[in-house]
């Protein structure tokens, strides 16, 4: 069982954001599992990879945004910065002891992931597919 997944309704049209979607709800089931084993190495690793993973996706969001000249570019590049620096700001605390990362923590990344798609990644991708040529 999954702790997230991707379903048709998430999907952006986008092929290579939805394969980076899929990417990063893959690297939120690996934390999940790290978690549930209860081992914080693991689970600092995969939290760094999924933060790496994280600011390659919203490069590549980022860029396509740019390209294509997208009016809603400033707000939505906001967003990622602050859950970017929110993902990084936690790692570094759990890695140094500072705080617990859990179940909890992951239930609240999977709201942010969804709400942002269905807020933000939809009415830009359907900007992308209809202006560019992705």
């Amino acid at each position: 069982m999954s702790f997230i997944e991707i379903e048709s309704t998430e999907l952006v049209g986008v092929m290579l954001i939805d394969e980076q979607h899929q990417e990063l709800a893959e690297s939120i089931n690996s934390i999940y599992e790290s978690v549930l084993l209860v081992n914080k190495d693991l689970t600092t690793l995969r939290l760094k990879d999924f933060i790496q993973a994280l600011k390659n996706h919203f490069d590549t969001e980022e860029k396509l945004m740019k390209d294509v000249k997208y009016p809603g570019y400033i707000s939505h590049k906001l967003e990622h910065d602050r859950f970017y620096t929110q993902m990084s700001l936690t790692e570094a605390e759990y890695a140094e002891g500072l705080v617990n990362f859990g179940t909890e923590n992951l239930r609240r990344v999977r709201q942010w992931f969804f709400n942002h798609i269905e807020i933000n990644d939809k009415v830009c991708g359907k900007y992308i597919l209809t202006v560019g040529n992705h």
